[in-house]
């Protein structure tokens, strides 16, 4: 996962966070957090997911700082959050790319579903345009 592009990032976060979604006994969405424990449940987001469907952390697990969990891995999940709100220039610098491009608006995971997820799609194919 480290010669990941910032397309694949967020193709893998979008299956990622379908797989969470698919399991809300156990995952709930919540941009606010990156992998936090609560009873029953655990609070996610999208670099969140990825921790839990990819990279197989616990659900029984919090995370406070993605540097407690896989130092190397903090760099694409500080993308991924940059990505999530459309700062696609920091995300890109997160990844160690040095490249200029303008922030892209991007819908609250919570106010829709659907339109977040069309807005990311959107990333990805801006993002594939520029072979990255």
């Amino acid at each position: 996962m480290k010669n990941i592009k910032p397309s694949e990032l967020i193709e893998l976060s979008l299956h990622d966070l379908e797989v969470v979604e698919s399991m809300p006994d156990k995952y709930e969405i919540n941009m606010g957090f990156w992998h936090a424990a609560f009873d029953n449940r655990c609070d996610v987001c999208l670099a969140g997911a990825v921790m839990a469907v990819s990279l197989h952390l616990p659900a029984t697990t919090s995370i406070v700082s993605v540097d407690d969990f896989k130092p190397e891995f903090s760099p694409m999940f500080r993308a991924l959050n940059c990505f999530r709100i459309g700062r696609i220039q920091d995300g890109l610098g997160f990844m160690g790319i040095s490249r200029e491009v303008d922030d892209v608006p991007v819908s609250e995971y919570a106010d829709s579903r659907v339109n977040f997820k069309r807005n990311m799609k959107w990333i990805v194919t801006f993002l594939k345009s520029l072979d990255l």
